[in-house]
Protein backbone atom coordinates (compact mmCIF):
# COMPACT_ATOMS: atom_id res chain seq x y z
CA UNK A 1 0.00 0.00 0.00
CA UNK A 2 2.92 2.35 0.68
CA UNK A 3 4.12 2.03 -2.93
CA UNK A 4 0.59 2.86 -4.10
CA UNK A 5 0.68 6.07 -2.00
CA UNK A 6 4.06 6.99 -3.47
CA UNK A 7 2.83 6.32 -7.03
CA UNK A 8 -0.25 8.45 -6.45
CA UNK A 9 1.87 11.25 -4.93
CA UNK A 10 4.23 11.15 -7.92
CA UNK A 11 1.27 11.24 -10.31
CA UNK A 12 -0.14 14.25 -8.47
CA UNK A 13 3.26 15.94 -8.68
CA UNK A 14 3.32 15.51 -12.48
CA UNK A 15 -0.28 16.75 -12.80
CA UNK A 16 0.53 19.70 -10.51
CA UNK A 17 3.56 20.49 -12.66
CA UNK A 18 1.39 20.56 -15.80
CA UNK A 19 -1.10 22.85 -14.04
CA UNK A 20 1.77 25.18 -13.18
CA UNK A 21 2.98 25.14 -16.80
CA UNK A 22 -0.57 25.89 -17.96
CA UNK A 23 -0.73 28.84 -15.54
CA UNK A 24 2.61 30.08 -16.88
CA UNK A 25 1.78 29.91 -20.59
CA UNK A 26 -2.04 29.97 -20.61
CA UNK A 27 -2.16 33.66 -21.53
CA UNK A 28 -0.72 32.72 -24.94
CA UNK A 29 -3.90 30.91 -26.07
CA UNK A 30 -6.00 33.02 -28.41
CA UNK A 31 -9.21 30.97 -28.51
CA UNK A 32 -11.84 32.64 -26.34
CA UNK A 33 -12.84 29.34 -24.69
CA UNK A 34 -9.25 28.63 -23.64
CA UNK A 35 -8.80 32.21 -22.41
CA UNK A 36 -11.96 31.96 -20.30
CA UNK A 37 -10.86 28.55 -18.96
CA UNK A 38 -7.46 30.05 -18.15
CA UNK A 39 -8.93 33.01 -16.25
CA UNK A 40 -11.35 30.73 -14.35
CA UNK A 41 -8.39 28.48 -13.46
CA UNK A 42 -6.43 31.47 -12.15
CA UNK A 43 -9.47 32.52 -10.13
CA UNK A 44 -9.77 29.00 -8.68
CA UNK A 45 -6.07 29.13 -7.74
CA UNK A 46 -6.54 32.42 -5.91
CA UNK A 47 -9.75 31.28 -4.21
CA UNK A 48 -8.10 28.10 -2.96
CA UNK A 49 -5.47 30.21 -1.24
CA UNK A 50 -7.94 32.77 0.11
CA UNK A 51 -10.55 30.28 1.33
CA UNK A 52 -8.46 27.22 2.25
CA UNK A 53 -5.10 28.94 2.83
CA UNK A 54 -3.35 26.18 0.84
CA UNK A 55 -3.29 24.51 -2.56
CA UNK A 56 -5.43 21.34 -2.56
CA UNK A 57 -3.07 19.58 -4.98
CA UNK A 58 -0.08 20.22 -2.68
CA UNK A 59 -2.04 19.10 0.35
CA UNK A 60 -3.19 15.90 -1.32
CA UNK A 61 0.31 15.11 -2.65
CA UNK A 62 1.99 15.56 0.71
CA UNK A 63 -0.67 13.67 2.65
CA UNK A 64 0.10 10.74 0.33
CA UNK A 65 3.87 11.26 0.66
CA UNK A 66 3.60 11.30 4.44
CA UNK A 67 1.93 7.89 4.30
CA UNK A 68 5.00 6.60 2.44
CA UNK A 69 7.62 8.50 4.46
CA UNK A 70 6.76 9.46 8.05
CA UNK A 71 9.46 12.20 7.98
CA UNK A 72 7.45 14.26 5.49
CA UNK A 73 5.06 16.78 6.99
CA UNK A 74 1.59 16.56 5.34
CA UNK A 75 1.18 20.37 5.48
CA UNK A 76 4.28 21.01 3.38
CA UNK A 77 4.13 23.51 0.51
CA UNK A 78 5.20 22.12 -2.86
CA UNK A 79 7.43 25.07 -3.74
CA UNK A 80 9.16 25.06 -0.35
CA UNK A 81 9.71 21.30 -0.39
CA UNK A 82 11.06 21.01 -3.93
CA UNK A 83 13.18 24.17 -3.80
CA UNK A 84 14.94 22.70 -0.79
CA UNK A 85 15.08 19.16 -2.15
CA UNK A 86 16.58 20.11 -5.54
CA UNK A 87 18.43 23.39 -4.86
CA UNK A 88 18.91 23.45 -1.05
CA UNK A 89 17.11 26.82 -0.91
CA UNK A 90 14.92 27.21 2.18
CA UNK A 91 12.12 29.63 1.24
CA UNK A 92 10.09 31.37 3.92
CA UNK A 93 6.29 31.42 3.88
CA UNK A 94 6.44 35.17 3.29
CA UNK A 95 8.68 34.85 0.22
CA UNK A 96 6.40 32.16 -1.25
CA UNK A 97 3.34 34.38 -0.72
CA UNK A 98 5.08 37.42 -2.21
CA UNK A 99 6.30 35.37 -5.18
CA UNK A 100 2.78 34.04 -5.77
CA UNK A 101 1.31 37.55 -5.72
CA UNK A 102 3.94 38.81 -8.17
CA UNK A 103 3.44 35.85 -10.53
CA UNK A 104 -0.36 36.16 -10.40
CA UNK A 105 -0.21 39.87 -11.23
CA UNK A 106 2.22 39.23 -14.08
CA UNK A 107 -0.02 36.51 -15.54
CA UNK A 108 -3.17 38.64 -15.35
CA UNK A 109 -1.26 41.57 -16.88
CA UNK A 110 -0.04 39.39 -19.77
CA UNK A 111 -3.55 38.02 -20.30
CA UNK A 112 -5.00 41.49 -20.80
CA UNK A 113 -1.94 42.89 -22.58
CA UNK A 114 -2.54 40.39 -25.39
CA UNK A 115 -6.34 40.36 -25.79
CA UNK A 116 -8.14 37.81 -27.94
Amino acid sequence: MRKFHLSMANSLFVFHLFVGIFFTIGWIFTQIQMRVFYLVSLLAWVLSWVVLNYCPLSKWEFVLRSKYDKNIEPNTEMIKYYMYKFFKIDLSEKSILLGGIIVLNALVFLTFLFPV
